[in-house]
């Protein structure tokens, strides 16, 4: 998949660029939002891979 944030980015373009085509208040609005969101999963980092948990060591055991 290309860079999500790219691909956020570009899709909240998309729904500016249709919300300024569009006459209905209620369609505008809900694009205008749809973009907002994108935008700001645009922001977002990505959550750090998850880290491996060591074998507990037993003292003693052998």
């Amino acid at each position: 998949m290309p860079d999500e944030a790219a691909y956020f980015r570009e899709q909240a373009e998309r729904c500016e660029k249709l919300a300024r085509e569009v006459d209905d208040p209620a369609i505008k609005e809900r694009l205008l939002n749809l973009a907002t969101e994108y935008a700001r999963r645009a922001q977002v980092r990505p959550p750090p891979p998850p880290r491996r948990r060591r074998p507990p060591t037993y003292p003693n055991r052998g």
